[in-house]
């Protein structure tokens, strides 16, 4: 746990991007609040998720994403300096959807005392397995 004064900076500079198109720069992080940015090339969250917990908050800083919901419901097209708030428990997924990098504000909020944890609703792109990261349907 976290519980301290943290100055951070975002720098837009260009950086190495990892297999799954995605750079994520930490901004701070407490128990109960994660902040960073995500630099996304190409692709996204695209795999229908949820949070169990856990409230999100997504600004756009440049770039276009497109947030879907279940069927791939179109939730919101974001451009520069619009957001979306995803409560808790909420299946969603997003990719880029521009020509440019997407940079994106994440701001999460844990609900103190409640479980958390990511639940993957719909099978992993190929890009995530080959990260290793393990598809388990939610109910």
């Amino acid at each position: 746990m976290v519980n301290e004064v943290q100055v951070g900076k975002y720098d837009r500079i260009e950086r190495e991007v990892r297999a799954n198109g995605k750079a994520i720069v930490s901004m701070g992080r407490s128990d109960v609040l994660r902040v960073g940015v995500q630099y996304v090339k190409e692709g996204g969250d695209n795999n229908l998720h949820s949070h169990d917990g856990v409230e999100g908050f997504w600004m756009v800083l440049g770039g276009r994403a497109t947030f879907y919901g279940e069927g791939d419901q179109v939730l919101a097209e974001l451009g520069k300096d619009e957001s979306i708030l995803i409560p808790r428990g909420t299946r969603y997924w997003f990719e880029t959807s521009g020509a440019e990098p997407l940079e994106i504000l994440h701001v999460a909020a844990t609900a103190l005392g409640e479980k958390t944890g990511r639940v993957d609703h719909e099978s992993l792109r190929p890009h995530q397995e080959a990260e290793g990261r393990v598809f388990s349907p939610g109910a």
